[in-house]
């Protein structure tokens, strides 16, 4: 029987994070393993429109950075013509405009340039809509969700994107505190409240949870989150995501991760960064890979 170790070892399908230049794109194209790209999505304001950008963007654009309709254009001509990309992950970090304009830039490139609708990727529409401490806007969030449902209608009438909600909380890492990192209560209960009022219950939910937390947190989160949701509705089951921060976490917490979520049945996967000597480090350092239950 294979260990823990060895269940993750085996898994290459591979992650490619933070997709933000032409360069990094036609690297994750041109690498064979990467089947899963992540782009992080934010509004410039002087272009009004979308952008392949992680921090806010100022009035003036990055020499690096690309319209989402360029992005878009590059990532499904490669789809086109050959190349196995699995999920395209839209990280939003900027919640009234970009979004709108992303995702129709997503299905213009595939109206332009004709891709077969088999061949499409699933999309994953990632953002923190929480609080660490359980506040959150219901106007922006409001905007956020209506775009997207919007777009899972759409996708869904025409059998285009498949589509996954990946939510997540605000979270920073304090190294010097007495207790583990963890969620509260309270920051579950508002993740609840928000995705009772604002997604539809055919969504498909994975919730993006910090590796440096998740391991305290998990009787929290599925007493509090998970099993609630499975209850109040005939939801397909909601999941967890679990990334590493900077901070990296140790390969023990992982592999006790790891068992914990198969022993509660939870679907799970694991956006982790591989590091040397099988342990888990700076997620900015190493390659991701993506491990699913």
């Amino acid at each position: 029987m294979q260990t823990t170790a060895e269940a993750l070892e085996r898994e290459t399908r591979t992650w490619a994070h933070a997709v933000n230049a032409r360069e990094l794109l036609a690297d994750a194209i041109a690498t064979h393993h990467v089947r899963r790209l992540e782009v992080d999505v934010a509004w410039n304001p002087r272009l009004q429109t979308a952008v392949t950008r992680h921090t806010a963007v100022s009035e003036l654009a990055s020499d690096e950075e690309l319209t989402m309709e360029a992005w878009a254009e590059a990532c499904l001509l490669s789809v086109k013509n050959g190349k196995t990309i699995q999920v395209v992950k839209l990280d939003f970090k900027e919640l009234l405009y970009a979004p709108k304009h992303a995702l129709f830039a997503l299905e213009g490139a595939v109206t332009k340039l004709r891709v077969p609708k088999s061949e499409l990727p699933e999309i994953w529409l990632n953002a923190d809509v929480v609080g660490q401490d359980g506040t959150w806007d219901p106007e922006e969030l409001q905007v956020f969700f209506d775009v997207c449902d919007a777009f899972i209608q759409r996708n869904r009438d025409r059998l285009f994107f498949r589509t996954v909600y990946s939510l997540g909380w605000r979270t920073r890492f304090a190294p010097c505190t007495l207790s583990p990192a963890h969620y509260e209560a309270n920051a579950c209960h508002e993740m609840f409240t928000v995705v009772d009022r604002f997604v539809g219950h055919e969504a498909q939910l994975t919730f993006a949870v910090r590796a440096s937390f998740v391991l305290a947190s998990l009787d929290t989160l599925q007493e509090t989150l998970l099993r609630p949701l499975a209850a109040s509705a005939k939801r397909p089951a909601p999941g967890l995501t679990v990334w590493t921060g900077w901070e990296g976490v140790p390969a023990a917490d992982l592999y006790a991760t790891f068992d914990s979520c198969g022993k509660a049945d939870i679907p799970t996967y694991f956006d982790v960064a591989k590091g040397p000597k099988h342990a888990w480090h700076n997620p900015i350092r190493f390659a991701h890979y993506l491990f699913a239950l």
